[in-house]
């Protein structure tokens, strides 16, 4: 093997699949690359045996080959590699990369070791990657060490109204984010997609993405500027909760500035505990109180004006929760949809009508 490729793009290349070959999986193939040549590309493939990573840059091939090489080494060695153009030769004992009096040598393994990368099949749908990217970004917002599937994963399913919806849940909390197609017919898919793959996959969005699904996988591709890349996450086998109906128009609205709350909510925060987590808040007309009570660090209370004439209503809420919601949103204004003392409350930005939150209430103080 004899090549020769931009070293910056070289260097995105490794950097948009790198993720799978940190070597946390305990084993030899989980740190390396598959290096190959495909007509004038060079193709490159890492997996942790969950998720597979393929990028291809454009290169000038002066000779066909590959050979396994261990990631984070030869990702180091481009970095710094001193020149723009890098002469990749595979020799009997080594990878050698040089210029003028700079010469590296990396140890490299043959690619039988390596699992064949799985297929990448040809029915896809189109979507805008920074739509997508803001939906992982708010869908891993909902994060867990429970390895159940529907924890651990993202529900990602379609029918034919033009619309993939993503359901995020931890229990506590439901995220629902809907992503338009861009063109051509929507087909049916329905998949528990790992949110580790999601989060390695939204590193790279831009332009156009294609979404699709073939056998156990599920496939992310997209390319620009010379440089193509595909993710194909294994999906999870299980069943999504039916909570999605937990997320209606049904209730009493309270229009509130985030800001503000916010502000109060962090205020309150300094005395919760590991053994306190939640905060009372107490609704009436045009008002919410927000109250903490830990009996080993004290008492905070403070009242904020809303728009709110709903019935007199209190709730108890994980506060870390809402303060993660509301310190990441940039509307001035959080409509929160209450139904009941015991029933989830959804907030929404009229910035985002895509982007639904769901918290669920927690037990008061002595509730059965």
């Amino acid at each position: 093997m004899h090549v020769i490729v931009n070293r910056k793009q070289l260097i995105l290349a490794m950097d948009a699949i790198i993720g799978f070959a940190s070597g946390k999986m305990g084993f030899d193939i989980g740190r390396m690359f598959m290096v190959s040549t495909c007509k004038d590309r060079i193709v490159m493939v890492a997996t942790d045996l969950e998720s597979t990573g393929i990028t291809t840059v454009k290169a000038e091939i002066k000779e066909t080959g590959s050979a396994c090489i261990e990631a984070q080494r030869m990702r180091a060695v481009a970095q710094k590699y001193p020149g723009d153009a890098m002469a990749i030769v595979k020799e009997k004992n080594g990878i050698r990369i040089q210029t003028g009096a700079t010469r590296f040598n990396l140890a490299y393994t043959g690619t039988d070791i390596f699992p064949n990368p799985p297929e990448i099949g040809n029915a896809f749908m189109a979507v805008d990657g920074e739509i997508l990217e803001k939906a992982f970004k708010k869908l891993l917002m909902v994060g867990s060490s429970d390895p159940r599937p529907h924890v651990a994963g993202v529900r990602m399913y379609s029918g034919e109204n033009g619309i993939i919806t993503c359901l995020s849940t931890d229990g506590g909390r439901l995220v629902r984010y809907r992503v338009p197609v861009l063109e051509g017919e929507s087909f049916e898919i329905d998949r528990l997609v790992p949110k580790r793959a999601m989060a390695e996959a939204r590193k790279s969005f831009f332009g156009r993405v294609e979404i699709g699904v073939k056998g156990a996988h599920f496939i992310f591709k997209n390319g620009q500027d010379g440089l193509e890349r595909v993710i194909c996450a294994r999906t999870y086998e299980g069943a999504f909760p039916g909570i999605e109906k937990l997320i209606s128009d049904e209730g009493y609205p309270c229009l509130v500035d985030r800001l503000e709350l916010l502000a109060a909510m962090e205020r309150m925060a300094i005395f919760l505990t590991p053994e306190i987590s939640g905060a009372n808040f107490i609704f009436k007309k045009n008002q919410i109180k927000i109250v903490v009570v830990a009996p080993d660090a004290g008492e905070s209370d403070e009242k904020i004006t809303v728009e709110y004439t709903g019935p007199d209503m209190e709730i108890v809420f994980n506060l870390k929760y809402m303060i993660d919601y509301m310190a990441k949103i940039v509307d001035k204004k959080i409509t929160m949809t209450i139904q009941g003392p015991r029933q989830a409350c959804r907030l929404r930005s009229a910035l985002d009508q895509n982007y639904d939150f769901v918290i669920m209430p927690m037990r008061q103080v002595g509730e059965q």
